[in-house]
């Protein structure tokens, strides 16, 4: 089963290339699906997407929806449809505005000697030696960029990403900043959690049992499959698409297993969760600082080892 999320439909200079199309009219696997969005080429409010597939699949789609409310507002699909009816955002005028935007990221990031890269969609790349480090460091400034490693399989963290201005730049007077330079830090440990790993569960994904200064916690492992028991430090990620966050009674930090869901606790400052000293960059717009408790399934909350 090949699932395609053409999530840059609308939006990008580039064609889109099917895994699943073998280029003569006919495809490369038996079972596939085809999504589309309009969330980022019409506006984020239009949660609305379309699906093709083989017909098997598409068949069983459309039972599993019978057996569920399987309904999308009404009110939206008839925005989107007029959207695209009337062309009233063409696709050319949506990749040509994102392209202005990150082209113009880039150049800035390039006059500062920032090595940059991004050739479509709304992100832009910087290689970093170290992802925690640079970001909590960013973060600290009052700058706000995601880590890399959501979008990472198997390789070490080699870089974050900066989302361009949402609306286009406009002309600010140049302040010199006074303060006193910062050297670049390698790292920032401090920022980490150590942790103590006691075992890896073998399967898909592998999950690890472990003991942090705030309880215990089982999340999926990032280290390889040769990750020995032991000390290490470790920087947390987590799928807020997968996570469940309500006000805390206490600002903890706490830690706890709750059968296959693991329970973290800690302060919210709008951009970051606070474990003690380790940070939880989050992405949860809308929700006001505080102690906040965060519920995510263990495969969805993930520890990548910090490497030296």
């Amino acid at each position: 089963m090949l699932i395609e999320d053409d999530h840059g439909h609308g939006m990008v200079d580039q064609p889109f290339q099917s895994l699943a199309s073998d280029g003569r009219g006919g495809t490369t696997v038996t079972h596939w699906a085809l999504v589309r969005s309009a969330a980022k080429a019409l506006g984020p409010d239009l949660r609305v997407a379309v699906f093709t597939g083989d017909a098997d699949t598409v068949a069983r789609v459309l039972g599993r929806q019978r057996l569920d409310a399987g309904w999308v507002s009404h009110l939206l699909q008839r925005a989107v449809l007029e959207l695209r009816r009337t062309d009233a955002a063409p696709a050319a005028t949506v990749a040509a505005a994102y392209r202005a935007r990150r082209d113009a990221l880039l150049t800035a990031l390039a006059a500062h000697g920032v090595r940059a890269h991004g050739e479509s969609g709304v992100n832009v790349w910087v290689p970093v030696p170290d992802e925690t480090a640079a970001v909590a460091a960013l973060l600290h400034r009052g700058w706000v960029v995601a880590p890399g490693a959501r979008f990472r399989l198997t390789s070490r963290p080699p870089s974050g990403s900066a989302s361009p201005a949402c609306t286009p730049p406009r002309p600010r007077p140049r302040r010199r900043d006074r303060r006193r330079p910062q050297q670049p830090r390698p790292r920032l440990p401090d920022h980490l959690m150590r942790i103590r790993l006691e075992r890896l569960r073998p399967g898909l994904p592998v999950l690890a049992e472990v003991r942090t200064p705030y309880g215990p916690a089982v999340a999926r492992w990032r280290g390889g499959p040769a990750g020995p028991p032991g000390e290490h430090q470790v920087e947390w990620t987590v799928d807020e698409d997968h996570a469940t966050v309500r006000p805390a009674d206490r600002p903890g930090p706490e830690i706890r297993i709750e059968g296959g869901l693991l329970v973290l606790v800690g302060e919210f400052d709008g951009e970051a969760l606070r474990l003690g000293d380790a940070l939880l960059l989050l992405d949860l717009p809308g929700r006001p600082p505080g102690p906040l408790e965060l519920t995510v399934p263990h495969e969805h909350a993930e520890l990548y080892p910090y490497e030296t």
